[in-house]
């Protein structure tokens, strides 16, 4: 099959039974026999230039974006770094915002347990026998006191 198409293009005659890696190639990659028995052989200085000048381009544009690549991985880590210090510092705020609210709730029962013992005394004050509404004055201001 392949050495009838390689014929029907024209690329061989009748008469080979071996074909040669080039007609092979020709045949693989549908290629133009023409184009390839016609393409420049070496001198062809201004196209290797013009393929050099655009390499060149590739590389520094290349380059380029290498230096970008490594300043985004740069800042993403300084980015990490800075929110993990950030996140550090909140469970610190966190933890004295609990420990501030612990001691405030002692504070409000110590409180509390202050001014129930003051109002029961100021009650057995104003009730009860002489002798016991002396003794609870007197315990009241002793509890005042402290």
């Amino acid at each position: 099959q392949m050495r009838d198409t390689l014929r029907a293009t024209g690329a061989i005659g009748d008469k080979f039974k071996n074909v040669p890696i080039t007609h092979y190639l020709i045949y693989r990659y549908s290629a133009d026999w023409k184009y390839l028995v016609n393409a420049s052989q070496g001198d062809n200085k201004e196209e290797i230039e013009q393929a050099q000048r655009m390499l060149e381009a590739v590389q520094a544009a290349y380059k380029e974006s290498e230096a970008r690549d490594r300043a985004a991985a740069a800042a993403l880590r300084e980015s990490e770094a800075r929110e993990a210090d950030a996140k550090g510092r909140e469970a610190e705020a966190r933890a004295a915002q609990d420990e501030l609210e612990a001691a405030l709730a002692e504070l409000k029962a110590q409180e509390d347990a202050y001014n129930n013992k003051k109002a029961d005394l100021e009650r057995k004050s104003e009730e009860g026998g002489v002798v016991s509404r002396n003794k609870a004055k007197a315990e009241l201001a002793q509890h005042l006191a402290e």
